[in-house]
């Protein structure tokens, strides 16, 4: 009798746990959709299964639990997919392809980890990230790769792969937040084609390259020429600490704007290959590495660890502050150049400009770079004086000199008599 009943309360602990099981397999997924009047809410075990399963826009979508599939949409209806604080984990390809008419907002926490690809946007409508975090985790992986869509990031979103983020679409790339991670040996993120609209506090990371913009249209396109601009938010950063942190390439009348109070940061801070760029005289974008460009490169503001070698707009001179970083200002910095007064005489061969200061005592003149010398100071603290180049007195040498003048003037006045 015991062994029967324990037979049985075995069978019952069994049948419990697969049912159990059962049923979070068949609520793994959760479609709420609007049916006439009423709003329907179907549970799935699929995601597959619930992106084909509604008919109208407006719907929502929200995981109940991890899938492990790789998905894709193709429907013509507006759709919210809400992760719930889960992940589509793609089993080949990407985790999740949007190839459909209609517009598809990502949002919650969790996110997509792919393969070779965790979002792959090739859709003709919008995609909208609210949130979510994205990995490729393959060598060369791209966690989101968007070569059609209009994509628009807007919240909290997280995207790590060897690239983080490529967009190839003629459409412009709108990014207002966004935590971008490249791990491999290309940029992080790069936009190759359209435009690019960048404001806020961003980070862009990559060990080579950072942000790559190739701006402008694509060949043969009937696009107009428009602009890019890059506004950095007092806490956003693009950084590579072995590249070019931005690199710029673009189409004659594509204009580019960079802006804002972040930093940018790598063995080039900024290389403009080709187009136009601008930083502006409100940017104080902080800018560490090497600055480099064509005519089209036009500095107005921002802060230089190095001084800009070219691009500094006409009127402005590189000042550097005590701090040693320059600015760009208006007035000319007095270390510059010597005012000719100061400039070593090369007229006699034989002597040479030295200077003695207040108590008497004689020096030659300064060994190191004279741009290096405060030449105001230098004039209130020392009178110049000749000294010659093989030896001799310098009191002696100026002596003679006021003895020279002296008769030089003397015979003047004989000869005018």
């Amino acid at each position: 009798m015991k062994r029967h009943v324990i037979c049985m309360l075995a069978l019952f602990c069994m049948l419990f746990f697969s049912l159990s099981q059962a049923a979070a397999l068949e609520k793994s997924v959760q479609l709420v959709q609007r049916e006439g009047s009423k709003q329907v809410t179907t549970h799935y075990s699929s995601l597959q299964e619930a992106l084909q399963a509604f008919r109208k826009s407006g719907a929502k979508i929200t995981l109940l639990n991890d899938v492990e599939e790789s998905v894709e949409y193709s429907g013509n209806y507006s759709l919210t997919l809400d992760f719930g604080g889960h992940y589509i984990l793609g089993q080949a390809g990407p985790g999740l392809t949007h190839t459909g008419r209609g517009s598809l907002t990502l949002t919650g926490s969790g996110g997509i980890i792919g393969k070779t690809c965790g979002l792959y946007a090739a859709g003709d409508r919008g995609i909208v990230l609210q949130g979510g975090t994205y990995k490729a985790i393959e060598s060369g992986g791209i966690a989101i790769h968007n070569p059609a869509s209009q994509l628009t990031i807007s919240g909290a979103v997280e995207a790590e792969g060897e690239v983080a983020l490529l967009d190839s679409s003629i459409r412009e790339l709108l990014i207002y937040a966004g935590i971008f991670q490249g791990t491999g040996e290309d940029f992080a993120l790069q936009k190759t084609m359209g435009s690019l609209w960048l404001e806020g506090d961003v980070r862009i990371q990559g060990k080579n390259g950072g942000l790559l913009l190739q701006a402008g249209p694509s060949e043969g396109s009937l696009a107009a020429a428009q602009s890019s601009r890059i506004n950095l938010g007092a806490g956003g950063s693009i950084t590579a600490p072995a590249g070019a942190a931005l690199k710029v390439s673009a189409a004659p009348g594509w204009d580019v704007t960079l802006a804002g109070a972040g930093k940018l940061q790598g063995d080039s801070a900024l290389q403009l290959l080709s187009g136009a760029l601008a930083i502006p005289p409100e940017a104080t974008l902080f800018l560490s590495g090497k600055v480099s460009g064509g005519e089209g490169l036009s500095l107005r503001g921002g802060t230089y660890d190095q001084m800009p070698a070219q691009g500094i707009a006409g009127g402005l001179y590189a000042v550097k502050s005590p701090a040693g970083a320059y600015t760009l200002q208006e007035e000319p910095p007095q270390s510059d150049t010597a005012p000719e007064s100061l400039t070593p005489q090369e007229e006699n061969p034989s002597v040479e400009v030295g200077l003695r200061q207040s108590n008497g005592e004689a020096h030659g003149w300064p060994a190191e770079d004279s741009s290096g010398q405060n030449w105001g100071e230098l004039a209130e603290n020392y009178t110049m004086i000749l000294l010659p180049k093989t030896g001799g007195h310098p009191v002696l040498m100026e002596s003679l000199a006021l003895v020279g003048i002296g008769l030089w003037g003397l015979g003047t006045i004989w000869r005018r008599k």
